[in-house]
């Protein structure tokens, strides 16, 4: 990605510029690393021998974590950076990484790959894990800030009950009934990332289909079951001792 582009056919490259066909300027690797990543996908592969083969990957991409993107969380000046873009995606899915085990997917040398790391680090979008803080190539992980806003674009957060499960919670005891509208608008969140939490809520068996309601489609409605947790009571103070109020 980061070599001076070299034509195997000058002239052929020539004259496919000249028609406005190809560039010349050797970007369309950058492009595709980049466009890719910020789909939420993971980066093409590539395989060289006999034939040069590039593989992109199909399918949705991850809107959550296109929509961290785009928020206002990601720092303006990093956006267009495919080294950042590549280290995020891959920190998605891998609780912590150094310089060494990125400078393959990164294409560069460690003492580069170190120096982007510490950018983000500067930016807020890093932290270096506690155990190797001290040393000179740590390991990072992604800031507490990131991870609440790529939000289930980070594969292995913990799947328990989070603040916005709670939420949920609390709206089907408010109202007795939820849809994937109510989730879209209680948590300002796209249609799939609101219908990923309603099927992991279902498969835990905290929430299920209404009775005699559509399982499918857009007006599928969800209850709660008999098995979620009541909601946590403050004790209430003891009276007889006057000193326990304050």
């Amino acid at each position: 990605m980061h070599d001076a582009a070299s034509p195997r056919n000058e002239l052929l490259t020539l004259n496919l510029a000249r028609l406005k066909l190809a560039e010349m300027s050797g970007l369309g690797f950058d492009r595709a690393f980049r466009e890719v990543a910020r789909l939420g996908k993971e980066p093409p592969t590539l395989e060289d021998g006999v034939r040069f083969r590039v593989t992109l990957p199909g399918g949705r991409g991850d809107e959550a974590f296109a929509r961290f993107l785009r928020g206002d969380l990601m720092p303006p000046e990093l956006t267009g950076d495919v080294d950042v873009l590549m280290i995020l995606t891959a920190l998605r899915n891998a609780k912590s990484l150094d310089a060494g085990a990125l400078s393959a997917r990164l294409q560069r040398p460690s003492t580069d790959v170190q120096r982007v790391l510490t950018r983000m680090e500067r930016s807020g979008l890093l932290q270096p894990t506690r155990a190797t803080a001290r040393r000179t190539a740590p390991k990072y992980e992604l800031a507490a800030s990131t991870i609440a806003g790529m939000r289930s674009a980070v594969t292995y957060v913990n799947r328990s009950i989070d603040e916005d499960d709670d939420k949920i919670l609390r709206h089907l005891r408010r109202h007795d009934r939820i849809t994937n509208e109510d989730v879209r608008a209680y948590l300002d969140c796209d249609v799939p990332t609101a219908r990923n939490r309603l099927t992991r809520l279902r498969k835990r068996g905290l929430i299920d289909f209404a009775p005699n309601g559509p399982r499918r489609g857009s007006h599928v409605v969800y209850v709660l079951t008999d098995d979620v947790p009541a909601p946590a009571v403050p004790a209430a103070p003891d009276t007889a001792d006057p000193d326990r109020l304050f």
